[in-house]
């Protein structure tokens, strides 16, 4: 027996062929003796069972899947190409499944990662939050708003929001998240910036600043220039205040150092709230990349009037985030 290539004993005399023949099956992962007290638990893969000794001595254990040869009995890795299970070694002794199914293996083939709204940074009086944490309803009875999971420090990036239901003063934007106390909402502290459906308004530090149009059921998009610190935001892809940037407080120098994603609502209504980050979660009338190619947004992040140096905003995904370390 090898571990990791280096033997582990010496070898045992375990008699003749016809006494290995009439001991039984070959087992992997449990004691025969015992077989639901001592399964193991765990995760098995690329298991082979020759008919030759492919190893008499310490070797480097191989990092490349194992092949089928005229030597292999059996051979099983577990690879969703070959349904779990299978034995790929042409003698057909796959294995049997129980309580398992296809839905229950996950490949590791992500490659981007989205952000998403955040159900544990729910502020004030809770919202509700389903369809893979990027539909927000906001609580009927008080006041309430809710993050995203990825904060910000630096960068330009977009991402926009559909109003499907209309509550009384609707916010949108985002915060350092230092809003914690049960008294607090979007827009009262002085790191959280909220645009206001009722009025157009951008409030911040509990105090509103003409900004742009009311709004009701429409798109809301964000633009966050955090290398200019300036806010931006369009109704159904118009930028607001000709593209003038609202001013907000460098990220680095607030209390988290970080900007997050926010929507909400000021009033005791109940708005719902489709997040999309990129990862739209209902049909789009166009689908908009960013410039680097990445997510899929009703509106072109790069488009509009700004008074920043570039307009090239970006979706807030891992492989973007990757270009700012």
């Amino acid at each position: 027996m090898y571990r990791d290539g280096t033997s582990v004993g010496t070898p045992l005399d375990v008699g003749t062929d016809a006494d290995m023949v009439s001991a039984g099956q070959s087992i992997i992962g449990i004691n025969a003796n015992d077989l639901e007290a001592t399964s193991f638990e765990g995760f098995f893969d690329d298991m082979r069972l020759s008919s030759v000794a492919r190893y008499t001595g310490n070797f480097t254990a191989p990092s490349a899947a194992f092949t089928s040869d005229s030597d292999t009995v059996f051979l099983i890795q577990s690879n969703a190409s070959n349904l779990i299970g299978a034995d790929v070694s042409g003698t057909g002794n796959h294995f049997t499944s129980s309580g398992l199914t296809l839905i229950d293996q996950s490949t590791d083939t992500c490659t981007n990662n989205f952000c998403t709204i955040n159900p544990l940074d729910n502020f004030y009086a809770a919202a509700t939050v389903i369809e893979g944490n990027l539909k927000v309803t906001c609580n009927a009875g008080n006041t309430s708003f809710i993050t995203g999971t990825v904060g910000l420090t630096k960068g330009k990036w977009y991402w926009e929001a559909k109003l499907t239901t209309v509550g009384g003063e609707e916010a949108i934007g985002i915060t350092d998240k230092v809003s914690t106390a049960t008294d607090n909402y979007a827009g009262q502290t002085a790191n959280s910036y909220s645009f206001k459906g009722n009025n157009g308004n951008i409030r911040n530090n509990d105090s509103n600043s003409t900004y742009g149009s009311a709004y009701g059921t429409s798109v809301i998009g964000v633009y966050m220039d955090l290398d200019n610190n300036k806010l931006y935001f369009a109704i159904n892809g118009t930028v607001q205040a000709s593209g003038a940037g609202f001013d907000i407080t460098d990220p680095t120098s607030t209390t988290t150092g970080f900007y997050f994603p926010m929507v909400g609502d000021v009033d005791s209504d109940a708005p719902v709230w489709e997040v999309n980050f990129g990862n739209p979660i209902s049909p789009l009338t166009s689908a908009v990349s960013d410039v680097n190619g990445y997510g899929s947004f009703e509106y072109d992040p790069s488009a509009g009037t700004f008074d920043s140096a570039s307009k090239d905003f970006l979706a807030i995904c891992t492989k973007n985030l990757a270009e700012h370390g």
